[in-house]
This record gives C-alpha cells, sequence and structure tokens, in this order.
C-alpha cells in the first residue's frame, strides 16, 4: 500500500520521464524539484502516521517507548517501499 505522497511521487517520476522521452529535458528541474518537496513532506507525513497510531494505543500495556517501537514497525510493513 502507498500513502497519497508516495503515490504522488511516483505519478510525477512517470510523467517526469514521458516528458523527458518527449524531448522535454528542460522541464525535468521542475519535476526533480517537486519530487525533492515530495520526499521532504513524505517524512512529515510518516511521523504523523506514527503519532497516530501511539495516540491511538489505549492499551496501556506499552511505555511510551515501545508503543513508538510498534508503531514505526507498523509503519515500515503497511507503507514502506523500496521507493525512496
Amino acid at each position: 500500500m502507498k500513502t497519497a505522497i508516495q503515490e504522488a511521487i511516483s505519478q510525477l517520476k512517470e510523467f517526469r520521464d514521458d516528458e523527458m522521452a518527449a524531448g522535454w529535458e528542460g522541464e525535468a528541474y521542475a519535476y526533480d524539484t517537486a519530487i525533492s518537496i515530495l520526499k521532504d513532506l513524505l517524512e512529515k507525513e510518516k511521523k504523523q502516521i506514527i503519532d497516530a497510531w501511539v495516540n491511538g494505543d489505549n492499551s496501556d500495556c506499552l511505555s511510551e517507548q515501545d508503543s513508538s517501537d510498534f508503531a514505526e514497525q507498523y509503519y515500515n510493513k503497511t507503507f514502506n517501499t523500496n521507493e525512496k
């Protein structure tokens, strides 16, 4: 599963590659800049997902650190793709 930001990055990369194949190399910089901004936002989105998981853990069975570790594992299992 991809997050919305991950999907946006994939689509921009495809569009950039299509534009470059059509001879629009000058436009690649704008796409690369947009992709870079989205990658920065992806880190923020990851933190938001992990924080939501931790804040939603009402079990009181886990310490805050354990909950954060489980949240990180959840994110990586659910959303982590090889696309960075």
